[in-house]
């Protein structure tokens, strides 16, 4: 992991004449969020990104055919609202099309069901 130096502190806050392209493009920062409804989410911003709440990430397990299945779940803003699912196949995630409307009602409502 890379702390962010003092003239990248100082781009992000407003002064690009410290401005890294490279930094930029390809590199990002991120923080922990513990317990944000019952889960512990990793969030990413850009390097240089000052406003915005980035992307969160979590792990989330959903059972599938009886089987319980570990479901990478991404989420945007201050309120961490779950905007996509990311599945261990695509042959999971097709067949999981039709019942995610089900999985995101419930883990609104109790997000203790992907535990």
């Amino acid at each position: 992991m890379t702390k962010r130096s003092a003239a990248d502190t100082a781009t992000a806050n407003g002064n690009p004449t410290n401005l890294n392209r490279t930094k930029e493009k390809e590199w990002g920062a991120y923080s922990p969020q513990n317990n944000v409804r019952g889960h512990d989410w990793i969030n990413i911003r850009g390097w240089y990104q000052s406003n915005g709440d980035g992307t969160s990430y979590t792990v989330m397990t959903q059972t599938i055919n009886g089987t319980a299945t570990p479901v990478l779940v991404r989420a945007c803003g201050a309120a961490v609202l779950t905007d996509g699912k990311y599945y261990l196949s695509k042959d999971v995630a097709e067949q999981q099309q039709q019942s995610d409307a089900a999985f995101e009602s419930s883990q609104a409502e109790n997000p203790e069901l992907s535990e």
